[in-house]
């Protein structure tokens, strides 16, 4: 009875190793919106199996360029007030990060971004949106001279 236990719980352990179990991808949307009416969109892929063989509590962190931790897509659609779509740009694609500058936390739990937040372009004539989520976010452009200008912010 005993070696038929072990062989199988052997089995089983093999079993999971070549064939593991399949990552589970969530995607979610946020939006933010300035006082003066421009919005920000985005959407984001991450894959929660992974996430969760660590603490569920835990905030998903992502900075700079090259691989990324958990988040495997990030997509930011930048509008002016009346709604028009004018700067988007894709920040993780295929869990490579293009950016930088780039700064992303996520929280697992309520499903909300967190903490210090820079998405969005860097260069010339691009849009980001940086700051502190509660804490104060903005939306700026960096000029043809390469200075930020600040279009809209949320405090």
């Amino acid at each position: 009875m005993r070696v038929i236990i072990i062989i199988s719980i052997w089995m089983l352990s093999v079993s999971l190793l070549i064939y593991p179990m399949p990552a589970t991808a969530a995607t979610r949307h946020f939006q933010w919106q300035g006082l003066k009416g421009y919005k920000v969109t985005g959407d984001y892929v991450y894959d929660t199996h992974t996430h969760y063989r660590g603490n569920a509590s835990q905030i998903i962190h992502e900075q700079g360029r090259g691989q990324t931790n958990q988040i495997e897509a990030l997509q930011v659609r930048f509008y002016d007030p009346t709604g028009k779509l004018i700067y988007q740009h894709d920040d993780i694609v295929n869990g490579v990060s293009s950016g930088k500058y780039f700064v992303l936390n996520l929280n697992p739990t309520t499903q909300e971004l967190s903490g210090k937040l820079d998405i969005g372009g860097e260069n010339i004539q691009e849009l980001f949106l940086g700051g502190t989520v509660n804490g104060g976010l903005a939306l700026i452009e960096i000029d043809a001279a390469g200075v930020e200008q600040i279009l809209d912010r949320d405090k």
